[in-house]
């Protein structure tokens, strides 16, 4: 099996404009590749990095990678905001990914065996919820309305929660208002730190 580092290191060399039209070819390839097997199977399901994943959530998981690593590239800026504030990429997130996004960050717990509740909000968006209970960690959509007042919160806007739930911080700090005390926000952020 050829490592990531092999199979990035020819991708390196490349000169840029010829680097980003290989993307766009591969990009293209992929997308009809997968209207492809849609079109024969639209149920179909296929190993992906450890796990299985139906194939019809790849295009919305190439969006989301791409919202996200825009990011990584040029940083908070409108589109950024635009593009990771977007509801089917958040859900995305925590439908496919959120049990994964939990994974790396739980090894690193700094209270592992303390039950822990905390409300992810942005405004207009429902709340996640990053749970420990029982010794287990979930990321999901908040389904109980009556618990909503009696959980502490951290607030900010949609862009800057799909970041967080990925273990990337926001440029400003202002985007994210906590009513935790900084031990109690540094186990949200170790637990969503990334996978």
């Amino acid at each position: 099996m050829t490592s990531f580092e092999e199979r990035e290191a020819p991708l390196q060399a490349m000169e840029h404009s010829a680097l980003l039209a290989r993307l766009d070819a591969e990009e293209t390839r992929m997308r009809r590749v997968v209207d492809e097997v849609l079109d024969r199977d639209p149920d179909a399901v296929i190993p992906w990095t450890g796990r299985s994943m139906a194939v019809a959530k790849f295009i919305p998981h190439l969006r989301n990678e791409h919202a996200l690593h825009r990011w990584d590239i040029a940083g908070d800026d409108d589109t950024s905001a635009e593009l990771l504030g977007d509801l089917d990429l958040v859900g995305h997130s925590v439908g496919e990914l959120g049990r994964i996004l939990l994974v790396a960050g739980r090894q690193h717990d700094p209270d592992p065996d303390a039950d822990f509740r905390v409300r992810l909000r942005a405004e207009g968006q429902p709340d996640l919820r990053v749970v420990v209970s029982d010794g287990q960690a979930s990321l999901a959509w908040a389904t109980d309305e009556a618990d909503e007042a009696d959980e502490a919160g951290v607030e900010m806007d949609a862009g800057a929660r799909q970041l967080f739930i990925w273990g990337r911080r926001p440029d400003h700090r202002k985007r994210l208002r906590s009513q935790l005390s900084q031990p109690q926000l540094a186990r949200p952020q170790t637990l969503l730190s990334g996978y």
